[in-house]
């Protein structure tokens, strides 16, 4: 007998799977035309005939459905133990989902995207929302044509360097970013921090540079945050201490809250 999915979900199923670092999943899944998200919000996810119920950040864009993105690292969580399971592998199964969250990028206004700077800030897996947000602001600015384009600047630490989860989509969102307006290619940064790998391999360290890339070693996050333009808008999700850290600075530096938008993990 086949499991309908509760109110509200969408029947989906497995596309691809695959091994992004030692300790995170990408799921590649394949949903309704009818869903519709936003970058930024997450998916409740869950596989019939288990009862529990997995959130999980979409690191994909819109205009990619009806496939969508999930990156899922490995933890005790009963449907992260099941991502990273044999049966996860089985291309086709089932799956139900539907959309939550409420962080997602400011586009309220024109003038926000053409004027505005924006800061990201991500740890860990928290790269999910943060990516498709910096994607989706990048798309943006690149259509707006703004021949004067306010800046960008983007914080991703991991522990290591096999950690580095989306490092090429990011890589790539950056120099998208440089090509919108190649005269302005300064206004747009991406920091590499390893908090847990005391140095950089000589080859990946001089291959991201060439590309723009800063690389850096050590917990970051405070300078980062506080040299800030504080005029941006701050877009930040990371591990509980990191999060409450970075919002706490900046709530000390006086920016405004409606311009500090975070993902938290309860």
């Amino acid at each position: 007998m086949t499991t309908l999915p509760a109110s509200g979900y969408h029947v989906g199923k497995i596309l691809a799977r695959r091994v992004a670092s030692p300790t995170v999943v990408v799921l590649d899944l394949e949903v309704p035309s009818s869903l519709q998200f936003q970058p930024g919000q997450w998916l409740d996810f869950v596989v019939p005939p288990y009862e529990w119920v997995g959130g999980f950040s979409t690191a994909s864009q819109p205009e990619e459905l009806p496939k969508i993105t999930l990156a899922i690292k490995e933890s005790n969580h009963p449907p992260s133990r099941w991502v990273h399971s044999q049966e996860s592998t089985e291309i086709g199964r089932t799956v139900h989902v539907q959309v939550g969250g409420t962080c997602v990028l400011d586009t309220t206004t024109r003038q926000k995207i053409e004027t505005q700077p924006v800061v990201f800030c991500a740890g860990g897996i928290g790269i999910s929302p943060v990516l498709s947000m910096y994607r989706q602001w990048t798309q943006l600015l690149q259509k707006s044509n703004n021949q004067n384009p306010p800046p960008s600047s983007f914080l991703y630490s991991v522990s290591t360097e096999e950690e580095l989860v989306f490092g090429d989509e990011l890589v790539q969102t950056l120099l998208l970013a440089h090509n919108t307006n190649s005269s302005h290619k300064n206004r747009h940064s991406l920091c590499f921090s390893l908090t847990q790998q005391t140095a950089w391999k000589d080859s990946s360290k001089q291959d991201l540079e060439s590309k723009g890339v800063q690389c850096r070693t050590g917990r970051f996050m405070k300078e980062f945050l506080t040299e800030a333009d504080d005029t941006s808008a701050f877009y930040l999700c990371g591990p509980p201490a990191m999060l409450d850290e970075g919002v706490d600075l900046l709530r000390k530096r006086g920016i405004a809250d409606t311009n500090i938008h975070f993902e938290r993990w309860w």
